[in-house]
């Protein structure tokens, strides 16, 4: 039967016993005089049995126990350890309801002639132990009676015996002390008590203490720091028990169990601490030592017990006398190695998460101790660091200590971490920094005085990033708490000491940070928090508004996930709020700096993000809404001239700040695209070889794509009432030039076979043609390039090759074509006819599309070359009906269903299959745009 199993009998029998006490009893006592091989198995049971017992117990019972017991655990012959501590613990649980009846027999022992038997002493101890007010009364004569027999202990494990009644029983004295006026029985008096415990102590130290024998040893260890402690409080045993720690404080360098060391150390120290007891300083400064090396010492691992144990030994110094200890530490702290500086931040985190009276005044001189570390640049050393200032930050009280220097830190910790992330190390300090500020706690007293308005600092610059769904929550109760003191007391003060961000910078950054809301564990939430919070302090103006707006905003971010935003619909929302914002506003001046700060921050955000990429469009903006025309131009230009073209979201960028900004300034904004293109164009290369790697590295031809997407993008969000006229000669006309330019190689014309260009002009017609049918005239305007356009775009169908489907050229010409033909001039039917005729050869003769899909490398250019014929094919279908409706009638249609009639007859199944794709498109758009319906003899002409 194993441990478990006997267990579960013994619970079970201990159930019955709750009705039937006497009756388990006398089964039990039975079976210890009969069953001498299961003798400890049935004390166990007993045990569980008498833990059920309220005191209702018969007499007999009651004596047979303590007998049977009494004489099993002092039996010598036959009787085995396990059997004596078995009826040793069944005495000691006895005594819960019978203490006095235990206590007489075990009184009875200690009267006997000679030495009474090991676990006699033993079950003294545990007595003590259990009941350790209730053996008060009995101190003086079990303490008198063993005295007279201490002469005679010279058996070791007898010693230890000794040792544990003294250490218990000392113990046991000593809790009585401190919880004087809570005792029921009459007070004692303590000179009784220490003239009990003296000559036991005189005995032991001045016999015992030079003993070999480990266990021993440890015994006299275990029983001198109840005793020091208790004789502590005489005056007259303070030299003789100073003395000693010298002696307790060289076992540590013993091959024995240190925690009883460390132990009986704290004892001593508790009561010198509660009785104000100073150690001498010589004293004191060993204690600081031993300890330290302790927690230092990388030769043995310290017990999870024993460093407890030792923690708690350095809070009762600093409690005794907080400046030396703390003087100590410093001076250690300078000392240039990682165990010891470790150890000592340590020991001062343990210190101030003790929060003691004695120590809270002195946190400024811990923090000094501490900053003294500040330059090393040893990883471990840098944790232990930011272990402190957790602890300090999360304690009672951060006033008058220097906290703020601490924060710093964390900042520095987590910027110089974030350029070395491959190093774990590096990483594990990040992760420790951005604890720390997410566990800053704003209530704490003196917090909002140590961060307000400092933290700011950290919002703007971009190495703090990572922080900032912590630090904006930070910032957002602090704002709120300062707000329910007053106006006053929530304004800034942006021309004091301390060096904030600007408003416009805050704005602007916190703006940027909202566009990637979901980032960093999700900071766009609690950067439009602050923004709200802040309001007063960015701009008077805005107050209301934010208060509005904002909770909107920051419902659309919390009822999607970052799968499901969608991210255009986002940014436009975030435009159109800082665009209110500044029209409220109403201040030239304001918008130009905030365009200034969107401008210096550009270089904090990777390139290519999201971030990014809503920065340029905000700075767009602010442009569009600010009124200092010199400003904007100066901006543009900047843009203009310092933009690297051979980066495509430095590209995109400028696109986005020029077509933004042109929605009140189309003019400025076209008049610094002719100016910026006129220089560029004078810009002579020399030599022809220059010339040629000129053509080759293709700076040039991707600077003039560009503008061409800058133009048709300005026309796209140009004033509707103000397109048409720029339209033509100052849109097209220039898109137009950079085009012919792009396709000349030293100063000669030749044939486009760029793809990027070409893509480059399909999108220009495509934006240009959506933005003239976007305007409330586009009917009755003559779109004098339309024609050029539609060369161009045919021209491209044309060269696409016809076995193959990898680029989107001809996809996206067709789209184009079917935009540019719902402009004015109308084609005749001869042109449309030649129109449709050229998309039908270009798809039409295409491979099966499951052998052009064969062309791609991977199983993604397989499903991009399917994306690609499916896309064709509904560009071909919506391209048919806009012509359809520009002609809706039924010669036209007939028309139509010609040029499909070859390929439907086709030898080819592909061919033959997409024409009547294509038949079924034009039937249905014949339906909806004729309204009509079309003869089964009309189509079946057709097979």
């Amino acid at each position: 039967m194993d441990y478990q199993d006997k267990g579960k009998i013994a619970l079970r029998i201990a159930f019955i016993a709750e009705t039937e006490l006497a009756s388990v009893v006398t089964v039990l006592l039975e079976k210890l005089q009969q069953d001498e091989r299961d003798r400890v198995d049935i004390y166990c049971v007993l045990e569980k049995v008498l833990q059920q017992d309220i005191g209702g117990l018969e007499s007999r019972l009651l004596n047979k126990i303590i007998t049977l017991a009494s004489n099993h655990m002092r039996e010598t012959q036959e009787a085995t350890n396990e059997l004596k501590v078995a009826a040793s613990n069944t005495l000691v649980t006895l005594a819960r309801c019978y203490f006095y009846e235990v206590m007489y027999e075990l009184q009875c022992r200690l009267k006997l002639l000679g030495l009474p038997e090991e676990f006699t002493f033993i079950t003294l101890g545990n007595l003590s132990s259990a009941y350790a007010l209730k053996c008060i009364p009995y101190v003086g004569m079990t303490l008198k009676r063993m005295f007279s027999m201490l002469g005679l202990v010279k058996d070791s494990r007898l010693r230890q015996a000794f040792c544990g009644v003294l250490e218990k029983w000392s113990r046991a004295i000593n809790l009585y002390l401190s919880n004087w006026d809570k005792n029921t029985f009459p007070s004692l008096g303590t000179l009784r008590f220490f003239d009990t415990i003296l000559p036991f102590y005189c005995h032991v130290t001045s016999n015992w203490l030079k003993c070999e024998e480990l266990k021993l040893k440890q015994a006299v260890i275990k029983a001198l720091g109840p005793m020091m402690s208790l004789l502590l409080h005489k005056e007259e045993h303070h030299d003789r028990i100073f003395e000693l720690i010298s002696w307790l404080l060289e076992q540590y360098k013993e091959d024995i169990d240190v925690f009883h060391v460390t132990k009986s150390l704290s004892q001593l120290l508790e009561v010198s601490c509660e009785y104000k007891i100073p150690l001498p300083k010589e004293k004191f400064q060993a204690i600081c030592s031993a300890l330290h090396v302790q927690i230092c010492s990388q030769a043995k691992p310290l017990s999870t017990e024993n460093h407890a144990e030792l923690l708690d030994c350095v809070v009762l110094l600093a409690r005794s006398s907080p400046d030396d200890l703390i003087a100590f530490l410093h001076s250690q702290l300078e000392i240039e190695n990682e165990a010891v500086r470790v150890a000592s931040l340590n020991l001062l985190r343990a210190i101030v998460g003790a929060d003691l009276p004695e120590t809270r005044v002195k946190k400024f001189l811990i923090v000094k101790a501490v900053k003294s570390t500040f330059s090393d640049q040893n990883a471990t050393v840098r944790k232990a660091v930011l272990h402190f200032i957790r602890r300090l930050l999360s304690s009672g009280s951060v006033e008058n200590c220097a906290a703020w220097d601490m924060v710093a830190y964390v900042f520095r910790e987590f910027s110089v971490s974030t350029s070395k992330l491959a190093i774990q190390e590096e990483s594990t300090i990040q992760t420790l920094c951005i604890d720390i500020l997410q566990c800053l706690d704003t209530s704490v007293s003196g917090m909002t005085q140590v961060l307000w308005p400092r933290l700011l600092e950290y919002v703007v610059p971009a190495q703090y990033t990572g922080t900032l769904k912590p630090l904006c929550r930070c910032l957002r109760e602090l704002a709120e708490k300062k707000q329910q003191e007053g106006e006053e007391a929530a304004c800034l003060d942006y021309s004091g000491p301390v060096k904030l961000p600007t408003p416009q910078g805050l704005l602007a950054r916190l703006l940027v940070v909202a566009s990637s809301p979901y980032e960093r564990e999700g900071h766009g939430c609690a950067a439009l928090q602050l923004l709200k919070a802040l309001h007063h302090n960015i701009h008077a103006a805005v107050g209301e508004m934010w208060v509005l707006k904002i909770p909107p905003l920051l419902q659309y971010i919390e009822g999607n996930k970052e799968n499901s935003l969608d991210h255009e619909q986002w940014e436009h929302m975030l435009l159109q709020f800082l665009r209110t914002s500044l029209e409220m506003i109403g201040d030239s001046a304001w918008s130009s700096q905030i365009s200034l700060e969107l401008s210096q921050q550009m270089a904090g955000y990777a390139s290519p993000s999201k971030e990014k990429s809503f920065l340029y469009k905000a700075l767009g903006t602010s442009l569009a809404v600010c009124q200092d025309l010199v400003h904007v131009k100066s901006q543009i230009n900047t843009f203009l001239t310092t933009t690297d073209y051979t980066e495509a979201p430095e590209r995109e960028g400028v696109i986005s700040i020029l077509a933004l900004s042109a929605e009140s300034h189309l003019d400025l904004t076209l008049n610094a695209l002719q100016e910026f293109g006129a220089a560029m164009s004078k810009v002579k290369i020399s030599g022809f070889i220059g010339r040629l790697k000129d053509y080759h590295r293709g700076k040039r031809g991707k600077t003039r794509s560009t503008l061409m997407l800058t133009y048709s993008n300005v026309a796209v969000h140009a004033p509707k009432d103000q397109l048409l006229s720029r339209v033509e000669a100052d849109i097209t006309g220039n898109i137009l030039h950079h085009y012919r330019a792009s396709c000349q190689v030293l100063g000669i014309t030749v044939t486009n076979k760029d793809m990027y260009l070409k893509l480059t002009l399909i999108q220009n017609v495509t934006e240009i043609s959506c933005a003239i049918l976007e305007t409330g005239d586009s009917q009755e305007f003559e779109f004098s390039y339309k024609q050029e356009l539609l060369g161009y775009m045919l021209d491209f169908i044309k060269k696409e090759p016809l076995d193959s489907l990898a680029s989107p050229v001809r996809y996206k010409a067709i789209l184009a074509i079917g935009h540019l033909s719902k402009l004015k001039p109308s084609l005749t039917l001869e042109e449309n006819r030649e129109l449709l005729d050229q998309c039908f050869k270009s798809l039409f003769p295409l491979p099966p599309l499951e052998e052009t899909k064969e062309e791609g490398e991977t199983a993604k250019d397989a499903l991009h070359i399917q994306s690609l014929y499916v896309g064709s094919l509904e560009a071909l279908g919506k391209l048919m009906k806009t012509l359809l409706e520009e002609e809706p009638t039924a010669d036209w249609f007939q028309e139509m269903f010609e040029l499909l009639r070859p390929w439907v007859s086709s030898e080819k199944e592909w061919e033959r299959e997409r024409a009547l794709q294509a038949s079924t498109q034009l039937l249905t758009a014949y339906q909806e745009t004729v309204n009509s319906t079309v003869s089964i003899a009309s189509y079946s002409s057709l097979s």
